[in-house]
């Protein structure tokens, strides 16, 4: 069906053409020796004859820029544009060689039939003292064909050309309506009611839907609020528990909450009609926002108070009614890409059907949800204008600008990269004008997607291992690389958002390809030593080329900045570019570090009080290469200074200035929303792609000191930290003397009260310390330790949140093995004279879980020592005291330091050995007491004892007398009544015979006592498991047996430890 109706409309809209290659004479000529532009030998020819497509007047937006003029011997002149409705008169300009530039741009709407727009024609006269040229162009022509122009100026003797931009966009009547819209709340939920609404959100403004109806939550009753029984509806559950529970309204209280993910359903449709141009359309997207309503009043009696407080008429008071609304989650639908949804064409008008089974739900950057939705879009008729090619006298033409002599090359690869990009271009053009049936059209756009994949293949590879870069022989060889990676770019670029058909995905992955390639890196593009004049005058045509891209380009980016609901190739595309913009353009980068700062909002950083901010490595330990690399960001000096006289980079910093001038994108900046942290996340990465070395002098790298502060300030004013900005902290770690700071103001910004915040602090930290060992596996020699365990120890002793102990304990137990030896004796010492007990025999399972994990796989594992035999940790203090004291002379390779390590180990399993004991001590107590917890019953117990002990000894008695000697027997009667008269004074159980008695034991409150045994019964089934992953791990090193046993020993303590995933559930805290 899809294909069906795009063969419509290439008849509709294409006419029979022909084709052929034009070469623009106002374009630079060749940037080296043998560069040429390929043509084919067809024309495409432009027919108004075809059958109307629109129907009544349309409005059209037009848009005027770009303008050059090259005229022999005419210095001054300016140049008036007649589209009939609308006149535009450029400024004069004067140039001495005769190429005329007009940065001024023409903006205007018209309306007209589209059979008046076949008749009209666009007259364009060129003015000196009097007319020197002229040139028309069909407007029907104009308003389907490309938007590049290049027309030739004629006049008595003097013939010229001028090209320029002409974009027209009709604008249409867009119907947006929801036909279907689900979602899945993951949190509790404890507001009156929920309902939606739709937004549309364009690059400048947004248009608002009404809200839908609202759907009332059961588990919600306050008496003071009167809920319409119209309104009522339940919300679907996931389990039949939950189900029953929203049948009954809970009577605890009116906010409870209700932990079960949560489904609702809306069929009753919204819609919403906007005017707007078909290009804002197709940048636009369609937020769909989750509202949760706490107050809930009668409808009539609130419409009748409202409409008597003001004279509104009655849509306004249905607004009006519900105005307190608090956001519980949003998510966006692009529209780039309508060509890829389904398109059904009924009553000439277009019906475009966009559906989502499942698709999450965002709530301040963090995850909420997800949603599933199906909304229609139904727009008219239109016109539209494509990207590929220009038009000139004679139709529309494909310009494919090459390296010539490509073929001398001495990389293969790269003249493998220009024959598919050759390819491409050829293949765009054909599905963009060629008129050809569906059959054709479906095999141009499979050979356009193939030479995608070839053209991504081809930009992925390298003859480097550091970065993506050939080896050339010679330095005409690598200018002729550079200009193709140039064209390859600017084609993408242009074509990206127009070619939905083929594969826009793909296309980002080629861009994201070209932009990490090392032949445009500021090694090989600046000017570093002397080379010679052709060779000098040759890659100044490259670096100026270069720098009209990255303006260029930078201008779509920032406009793309603001778009919702980006691909992952655009949003990775989006964010490099601004990266790259921010080293090789500096004037933007001036402009940005002055977006990011809020001196007036920003916190104060008291975090870094004490100390240096963001402390560096010294100067000496940096290796000489990276002491070089310092030049490879310094663009201004190396690059802009050698262009900056050219006429080309005077027009193209004109224009950079008006993009650094537009208000535009400098909001999205200042908020510093989502964007900020993508763009520091890619920031960190770049930087250390770049230099290659592991000891980067981040002091020196332009901007990072008010960067990272703008960072850290926002880390402090958020109350959740989400997905982007932990990315973005987990990138900036690279900096290993980020971590203190990063910890004090975790911890500072965290309440332990709010089990939330607590978890969220958790896994912060957890990450932040994961990074830590991936980079360096240590810890900043100058971490604050002291702050750290307190930190630590508050939330283990204060807090009663099961998840924020859970959380704790799991940070330390996957992060546990980059500590140093002294904060381990400390931690352990802080656990087991304090904090055992209570997690021991917690309430929570989630927390007895964790903590035997921790102790068995941590500390058992680790420092378990079959040699140890005393087992005194007062004796180990002492003698670890002896071995740490104060010297004169010291050596970082003392063959003592091992023995300390040794002693700490040992410290930290007699700790461990003793606490266990306790626990096995309590769990006997504990089995005692509820054998004989009633004492009637043990009393009772104990004469039936005695009952069978007595007819027992009676039975011995006259054995005895039968078969011994009366002496004998006698002596043997003495004892067994000696020991019956014993078993006769028992009372109680016997006392533990293993118990080790502890000066420092923590007594055990009654209501831990109800989890001895249960708590006792899981660490069994721990010590199961963890005895099994030993057993499968030593199985490995027994394979191997060139290993020694001490390197067997080694490698055990980095056994891979089970992962302990901790339930994100709602906090409870068990009554008194």
């Amino acid at each position: 069906m899809f294909q069906i109706i795009v063969q419509k409309i290439f008849e509709m809209n294409i006419i029979q053409i022909t084709i052929s290659i034009y070469i623009l004479q106002n374009k630079m000529g060749p940037i080296c020796s043998g560069s040429k532009k390929i043509q084919n030998g067809e024309v495409i020819k432009p027919q108004r004859d075809q059958p109307l497509i629109t129907q009544g007047e349309l409005t059209l937006k037009i848009l005027l820029k770009n303008i050059k003029l090259t005229l022999p011997n005419i210095k001054q002149c300016h140049v008036q544009f007649d589209m009939g409705k609308c006149k535009y008169t450029s400024p004069n300009h004067i140039s001495m060689e005769f190429q005329h530039f007009w940065r001024a741009s023409y903006e205007s709407q018209i309306k007209i039939t589209e059979q008046d727009l076949k008749q009209e024609f666009l007259q364009i006269t060129v003015h000196s003292a009097n007319v020197v040229g002229k040139a028309q162009i069909n407007m029907f022509e104009a308003a389907v064909g490309p938007y590049h122009f290049d027309l030739p100026v004629r006049d008595i003797n003097i013939i010229g050309r001028i090209s320029f931009d002409l974009k027209i966009t009709q604008i249409i009547e867009a119907n947006i309506e929801s036909k279907e819209i689900e979602c899945i709340i993951g949190s509790s939920i404890s507001d009156v009611g929920y309902n939606y609404n739709l937004r549309l959100v364009t690059s400048n403004i947004s248009f608002v839907s009404e809200h839908s109806e609202t759907l009332v939550n059961a588990n919600y009753q306050n008496k003071h609020d009167r809920t319409p029984k119209s309104a009522m509806k339940s919300f679907k559950s996931f389990n039949e528990s939950q189900t029953q529970l929203d049948q009954s309204p809970l009577k605890k209280s009116p906010l409870q909450s209700v932990a079960a993910p949560y489904t609702m359903q809306w069929n009753n449709p919204i819609s919403m009609i906007v005017d707007l141009p078909l290009n804002e359309l197709y940048n636009s997207a369609i937020q769909i926002c989750i509202w949760s309503v706490s107050k809930f009043q009668d409808k009539e009696m609130k419409r009748c108070q409202t409409i008597r407080q003001r004279n509104i008429n009655r849509h306004d008071s249905e607004y009006l009614e519900i105005q307190d609304h608090h956001l519980v989650g949003e998510t966006y639908v692009s529209l780039a890409h309508l060509d890829a949804a389904l398109d059904i064409e009924i009553g000439g008008s277009r019906y475009i059907q966009l559906k989502c089974e499942s698709k999450t739900l965002w709530h301040h950057g963090v995850e909420s949800g997800t949603i599933s939705y199906q909304i229609n879009l139904k727009t008219p008729p239109f016109l539209q204008q494509t990207t590929f090619g220009v038009q000139s006298e004679n139709g529309i033409h494909q310009i494919i600008n090459v390296v010539g002599q490509i073929e001398q090359v001495s990389v293969i690869e790269l003249k493998q990269l220009n024959e598919e990009f050759r390819k491409l271009s050829t293949t765009v053009f054909k599905i963009e004008h060629k008129k050809i049936d569906v059959r054709s059209k479906l095999t141009a756009r499979q050979d356009a997607a193939q030479q995608l994949q070839r053209l991504e293949e081809l930009l992925n590879l390298s003859h480097s291992q550091d970065l993506k870069i050939f080896h050339y022989k010679s330095q005409q060889d690598l200018i002729k690389a550079q200009q193709l990676f140039i064209q390859i770019s600017e084609h993408l670029i242009e074509y990206s958002n127009t070619m939905e058909t083929i594969d826009t995905e793909r296309y980002y992955r080629c861009l994201n390809q070209v932009l990490l390639r090392g032949e445009l890196t500021l090694a090989q593009m600046g000017f570093f030593t002397e080379i010679p004049r052709k060779v000098y005058n040759q890659k100044i045509q490259v670096c100026l080329n270069y720098h009209q891209f990255l303006i260029n380009t930078l201008k779509i980016v920032l406009h793309k900045i603001i778009q919702k609901d980006p691909t992952k190739g655009q949003k990775e595309f989006i964010t490099r570019f601004l990266v790259l913009s921010y080293f090789r353009l500096p004037l933007f980068r001036v402009k940005f570090l002055e977006l990011i700062v809020k001196s007036d909002d920003d916190p104060l950083l008291s975090e870094t009080r004490g100390t240096e901010f963001i402390l560096e490595e010294d100067p000496s330990n940096i290796d000489k290469q990276t002491k070089l690399n310092f030049n490879i960001f310094d663009w201004q000096n190396h690059f802009h200074t050698y262009i900056q006289g050219e006429q080309k980079a005077i027009q193209n910093q004109s224009i950079l200035n008006n993009i650094l001038d537009d208000m535009g994108w400098k909001e999205n900046i200042q908020h510093r929303s989502s964007n900020f942290s993508f763009f520091v996340e890619e920031w960190a990465v770049y930087v250390r792609t770049i230099l290659q070395t592991k000891q980067i002098p981040w002091q020196d790298i332009p901007g990072y000191r008010t960067l990272t502060k703008a960072f850290m300030c926002e880390l402090k004013l958020q109350e959740q930290i989400t997905d982007a900005m932990s990315n973005a902290l987990k990138s900036l770690l690279q900096n290993q003397n980020l971590l203190n700071i990063v910890v004090h103001l975790i911890f500072n910004k965290t309440n332990i009260y709010d089990g939330q915040q607590t978890a969220e602090a958790f896994d912060v930290l957890n990450m932040c310390l994961y990074t830590q060992a991936q980079y360096y596996n240590s810890m900043p020699s100058y971490f604050d330790y002291s702050f750290f365990l307190n930190g630590i120890k508050l939330v283990l002793s204060l807090s009663e949140h099961d998840i924020s102990i859970a959380k704790c304990i799991w940070m330390l137990y996957n992060n546990y093995s980059i500590f140093p030896w002294d904060f381990k004796r400390a931690l352990c010492e802080m656990f087991f004279d304090k904090i055992a007990i209570k997690v021991f025999l917690h309430w929570s399972k989630t927390v007895r879980i964790v903590f035997h994990n921790f102790i068995m796989y941590r500390l058992c594992h680790n420092h378990k020592n079959p040699a140890l035999k005393n087992l005194d940790e007062d004796a180990l203090a002492v003698e670890y005291t002896l071995l740490t004291r104060p010297q004169k002379q010291q050596s970082y390779c003392d063959p003592t330091r091992n023995q300390q390590n040794q002693i700490i180990s040992d410290f930290i399993y007699t700790k461990y050995f003793r606490f266990l004991s306790r626990m096995q001590s309590l769990r006997q107590d504990e089995q005692a007491k509820e054998k004989y917890s009633e004492p009637a019953t043990y009393l009772e117990k104990m004469k039936q004892k005695k009952q069978r002990l007595s007819e027992k000894n009676k039975f011995y008695r006259n054995s005895f007398h039968e078969t011994e000697s009366k002496e004998g027997g006698l002596q043997v009667m003495a004892n067994k009544e000696e020991s019956i008269r014993d078993i006769e004074k028992v009372v109680v159980p016997r006392q533990n015979l293993y118990r080790i008695q502890s000066t420092k034991n923590v007594e055990v409150t009654m209501e831990q006592q109800r989890y001895i045994i249960t708590s006792y019964k899981e660490f069994q089934e721990t010590i199961k498991q963890y005895n099994e992953w030993r057993q499968s791990n030593i199985k490995k090193l027994i394979t191997n047996t060139k290993l020694t046993d001490e390197e067997k020993q080694n490698i055990q303590l980095k056994f891979e430890i089970p992962v302990i995933d901790v339930m994100q559930k709602i906090d409870r805290i068990e009554g008194q």
